[in-house]
């Protein structure tokens, strides 16, 4: 059942903050482990060759999701984001010398 609405930062948070309220706290977080067990089995699958690229794809979006949710219930991550990148990007040019 798709709905025609387009999809908003604002019906996004409304959505997220629904399932929050419906799942708990505690299911929200269960729910995300879950996912991300899925996505990690799914890319064991595609190093073997038993999974599709667009499979991988789909399960990623689902724990994207899930990183909402946890987001909502834990803050936001771009800080932390922004500083795992910085020290990737140290890293990286580090190894390019």
């Amino acid at each position: 059942m798709k709905n025609n609405q387009p999809m908003t930062a604002e019906r996004e948070a409304a959505i997220l903050e629904r399932s929050i309220d419906r799942c708990g706290e505690k299911g929200s977080i269960s729910g995300a482990i879950g996912a991300f067990n899925e996505l990690s089995e799914a890319l064991d699958r595609y190093l073997c060759g038993q999974c599709s690229g667009q499979e991988v794809v789909d399960i990623m979006g689902q724990a994207c999701v899930e990183i909402n949710i946890l987001e909502l219930i834990f803050g936001d991550a771009t800080e932390f984001e922004i500083a795992e990148l910085e020290r990737m990007d140290a890293l990286l040019r580090e190894a390019e010398k």
